[in-house]
């Protein structure tokens, strides 16, 4: 009897210790990691946002929000730059003197497109452009993006000096271009649809311009950027299903919309090129060509 309990000690033993150690785990100190968060925070936006800016000094470190404690910075517009693709936001004061101070915010995006959107979703309907950066003024504001980042500068005094080393700041740690850049020259009038552009639930966060051509011809080029091959067939079987048709050529895809009329679509990488309007494919690819936009 004794030996069959033994036995059965050595087996239940590991079992013991291995629950145990597991409890042992759990009995951490949530503070410690919420510290251990904020620092990691705090370092990744002193990263981001260097100590000086021309004549601007950080006053303090940069405090740094995601989408997890967002509501504590922006409280009742949090969802907005969330839904919108934020990833992060970094928050931090500069000062130039006695009386002259400013506040930056830099939102990162997952992407050139989201950022860019949100600039243009919030842009005043009374601006001034800027030169250089794609952004507008206001009286005490900058607001600009470039790669994934969206951002704002407030201040009274000296705010092209700020915002102008800011940008060129920015613009060095981000390693994509500025989602304009991805057009085909000579396009004006980019606009962004965050969702369901031409009604096509697959056509999401797409960026459209207008393109006029000779002959007094005026084309519709629109771009979604991260398409891959499996999510381009979703798009094409959507068009099926609104009783588009469609013809695969060498290069490309030509699609007759009964709404939308003929529609030229092609992947270059992981980019989605449509053209819109009276284009032929061969001309379309030839632009793409031309701005150095290659398979």
């Amino acid at each position: 009897m004794y030996k069959t309990m033994g036995r059965v000690f050595l087996i239940v033993l590991p079992v013991i210790l291995l629950f145990a150690l597991y409890m042992e785990g759990q009995n951490y100190d949530p503070e410690v990691l919420a510290f251990r968060k904020v620092i990691f925070q705090s370092e990744k936006g002193r990263h981001l946002l260097p100590q000086n800016l021309n004549n601007w000094k950080l006053k303090e470190p940069p405090k740094n929000y995601t989408p997890e404690n967002l509501f504590e910075y922006l409280n009742g517009h949090a969802e907005f730059y969330i839904s919108r693709g934020l990833e992060s936001l970094t928050v931090a004061e500069y000062t130039s003197g006695p009386n002259a101070t400013a506040k930056v915010e830099v939102f990162r995006m997952v992407g050139p497109l989201e950022a860019w959107g949100v600039l243009q979703e919030e842009a005043p309907e009374r601006k001034t452009p800027l030169k250089g950066p794609e952004g507008y003024r206001t009286k005490d504001m900058v607001v600009f993006s470039t790669g994934p980042f969206y951002v704002r500068v407030f201040s009274k005094k000296d705010i092209e000096g700020l915002y102008s080393a800011l940008y060129n700041s920015l613009r060095g740690l981000s390693q994509e271009p500025d989602i304009i850049t991805f057009l085909p020259e000579g396009t004006t009038g980019a606009r962004y649809h965050r969702q369901a552009y031409m009604g096509m639930e697959g056509l999401d966060r797409v960026l459209e311009a207008e393109l006029p051509l000779s002959a007094g011809r005026n084309v519709k080029v629109f771009l979604r950027k991260n398409t891959t091959r499996a999510s381009l067939e979703k798009i094409l079987q959507e068009f099926i299903q609104n009783g588009a048709t469609l013809k695969t050529l060498k290069e490309g895809i030509q699609v007759e919309d009964p709404y939308e009329g003929t529609i030229f679509l092609v992947l270059k990488r992981d980019t989605l090129y449509g053209f819109r309007g009276e284009i032929k494919p061969e001309e379309a690819l030839s632009l793409l060509k031309k701005d150095g936009i290659e398979t």
